[in-house]
């Protein structure tokens, strides 16, 4: 793989970051900030659908997975209402007595204002002390992974990148795709830690291949440096199009990025090519530019 110069690593880490999936906190949804619920949980006799009514049951007997899951279903609206203040007030709860997936979800909604004022400084405390926990949970690579993104950031703590490195690469060794993809990328650009393309395109693959869109957009951006000859994204677009229509199918996920990073045109068709050749991540892109195309049209309607 050929030496990137500076010009050429930023187009890099542009096109694998763009498009809203990177390392930087998620933005909340601006109505789901509410103040967080006092009441108890729901007992197994308050109406819960069938489905959650055992796991209340098990809940009340000190069960804190099954706890952890009546949270999530509040947060996510599966089977229940959706009510994030509610969420947030059972993983409290649920983190108060050790369990460290609640203790990831509280701390990921300070991050993101969900059901609680939203507070970075709350949200890298919370993550750290998950983070310093012994043991292989995946909730505590999850947190050094978040972690990592607020020191790479500077949100809530100071902006740190030899620190956001080192929690990237905890996080990415206990399981956490996202570490791996956000790792890969510092590797890319070169920050906090030596540039290596080589180990870059392994973290990406990894993660891709686990189901990281993050890491599918940076596999494909370091695709289009294996030529060499890469000085904007107008020149990568050409030499990728090129590639696809030859049949490579990387390169047709790698061209429909650079589409949406030009605004050259619609990348449906090469997304629906890269996925029918089965390349990660392209069947989700697809789905959501999809998506993007019938809300926009329902707004014109």
């Amino acid at each position: 793989m050929p030496e990137v110069g500076r010009t050429q690593g930023s187009l890099l880490v542009a096109i694998s970051g763009a498009l809203a999936i990177a390392c930087s906190p998620l933005s909340p949804d601006p109505g789901a900030v509410r103040p967080p619920s006092t009441g108890p949980a729901a007992s197994a006799d308050d109406g819960l659908p069938a489905a959650l009514a055992a796991a209340q049951r098990a809940c009340d007997a000190d069960d804190l997975s099954a706890c952890h899951e009546i949270a999530e279903a509040y947060r996510e609206g599966r089977i229940v209402p959706r009510d994030e203040a509610r969420a947030f007030h059972l993983h409290e709860r649920v983190c108060a007595k050790g369990f460290i997936a609640s203790c990831y979800s509280v701390a990921k909604a300070h991050e993101q204002g969900i059901g609680v004022p939203q507070d970075f400084a709350r949200a890298a405390s919370l993550y750290e002390a998950a983070c310093e926990r012994p043991g292989t949970e995946l909730g505590i690579a999850h947190s050094c992974s978040n972690l990592g993104v607020l020191y790479e950031n500077g949100q809530g703590v100071d902006k740190d990148v030899a620190r956001a490195v080192a929690l990237y690469d905890r996080g990415c060794e206990g399981g956490n795709l996202h570490g791996c993809a956000c790792l890969a990328n510092m590797l890319s650009r070169g920050e906090g830690i030596a540039r290596d393309l080589a180990k870059a395109d392994i973290l990406h693959r990894r993660a891709c291949t686990g189901g990281s869109l993050l890491g599918c957009r940076g596999l494909a951006a370091l695709e289009i440096w294996k030529s060499g000859m890469m000085p904007d994204a107008n020149a990568a677009l050409l030499a990728q199009n090129e590639k696809c229509r030859a049949g490579v199918a990387l390169s047709c996920y790698a061209a429909a990025l650079l589409l949406e990073l030009t605004s050259k045109g619609t990348p449906i068709d090469l997304y629906a090519k890269a996925c029918a050749a089965a390349v990660p991540g392209a069947c989700a892109e697809e789905r959501r530019v999809r998506q993007g195309l019938r809300l926009n049209q329902a707004l014109e309607d």
